[in-house]
């Protein structure tokens, strides 16, 4: 019994063997052998690389070429550039193409001096004042606004002068001071040969010292005259300026239009001391 048992195994396994290879040798068969593409070129050695490669553009896959002459047009652009393949109604689109672009030789478009020339401004900046109080600055601004320009307000202080004084001094004891005083009465006679009137008074005291006054002048060349004749008679005297400030005040910086400077310029203000003085932007 189990003699044939072995031999029943035996042959199934000699079967099933034999089935097997036969499939084996049918995918051997079926498989083909695909050739890999090799750069016989790159592969070369140096010394057996030809003189004179192939180019690239050999290489390339070539472009098909027209059928007649009238499909490709051929057209000369600036500085020797040469556009090939533009049919008629590409060649009307616009284009920003360096061979499209127009030649300018107008040496007067291409100067920068014109650019400044013909540059104009269109507006003109002025200062207006000073005005003395608020409520004629205000005018002055609504009568700006209503011709549309525009304004601002600047509010400041000035600085005028008030008097020039001829003095002499200081005196810082009262015998000094009385030993000049005698000498201006002697002089005063002199004065009166020259048609002139010498006046003055003493102020001060101990402890600022004394001065001499001969008067106050409102123009500096007539204060200058007067002590120049002081001097030509042996009286030593000397100029003070006197300021004072006045304030506040008030400017108004307008920026007018150029059609309307003329108008602006020609305006008579609220005041004589008001002027209009042009400046920079």
């Amino acid at each position: 019994m189990l003699k044939w048992v072995a031999i029943g195994l035996l042959i199934i396994n000699v079967s099933v063997f034999l089935s097997i290879g036969s499939q084996t040798n049918q995918s051997d068969e079926a498989i083909p052998i695909q050739s890999v593409g090799v750069n016989e070129q790159a592969m070369l050695l140096l010394h057996e690389v030809e003189d004179n490669p192939p180019s690239f553009s050999t290489l390339t896959t070539p472009q098909p070429e027209a059928d007649n002459d009238s499909d490709r047009k051929e057209d000369a652009g600036i500085e020797g550039v040469v556009v090939r393949g533009l049919s008629n109604e590409q060649n009307d689109l616009p284009s920003t193409e360096l061979s499209i672009l127009p030649i300018v030789n107008d040496e007067k478009t291409q100067s920068p001096e014109r650019m400044y020339a013909e540059q104009q401004a269109t507006e003109i900046c002025f200062r207006v004042g000073p005005f003395n109080d608020e409520q004629s600055v205000q005018k002055a601004s609504a009568w700006m606004i209503d011709n549309a320009i525009s304004a601002e307000t600047i509010t400041g202080n000035s600085r005028e002068i008030k008097a020039i004084r001829v003095f002499a001094g200081p005196f810082l004891q009262r015998q000094p001071l009385q030993r000049y005083t005698a000498e201006l009465k002697i002089k005063q006679l002199q004065f009166k040969e020259m048609n002139r009137e010498l006046e003055y008074y003493v102020y001060g005291d101990s402890e600022t010292g004394y001065f001499v006054s001969f008067g106050y002048f409102h123009q500096q060349e007539l204060a200058s005259k007067y002590l120049e004749d002081l001097q030509a008679v042996d009286i030593q005297a000397e100029l003070e300026t006197k300021y004072e400030i006045v304030g506040p005040l008030y400017w108004l910086q307008a920026t007018v239009p150029n059609d309307f400077v003329n108008q602006f310029q020609s305006r008579e203000w609220t005041g004589e001391d008001i002027k209009a003085e042009q400046i920079n932007c």
